[in-house]
């Protein structure tokens, strides 16, 4: 009686199912040598950069410190007006 290995070893080499990159009668997709389709528009769909988030979702940008604010002139305070009311006579 053959063993496991013996057996699967004589039923790859009856049945070649060995796949090649060459090969025009492989299934796509089943390759380990090569899993990527021939057609170039799926290729390019497949490379693809994912979607930015819809715009309801917030983004995280990482936190940044506020610009310190322009220093000013110093402008002394004007004196404040005063008022003489009139008495009534």
């Amino acid at each position: 009686m053959k063993t496991f290995h013996e057996w699967l070893a004589e039923r790859e080499r009856r049945q070649c199912e060995g796949l090649w990159l060459n090969d025009k009668n492989a299934v796509i997709g089943l390759s380990k040598m090569n899993p990527l389709p021939r057609d170039s528009a799926v290729n390019k769909s497949l490379s693809k950069k994912p979607k930015p988030p819809p715009s309801g979702v917030p983004v995280f940008k990482p936190w940044k410190p506020a610009q310190p604010a322009k220093l000013q002139p110093f402008k002394p305070a004007q004196p404040a007006k005063i008022v003489m009311q009139k008495r009534p006579t």
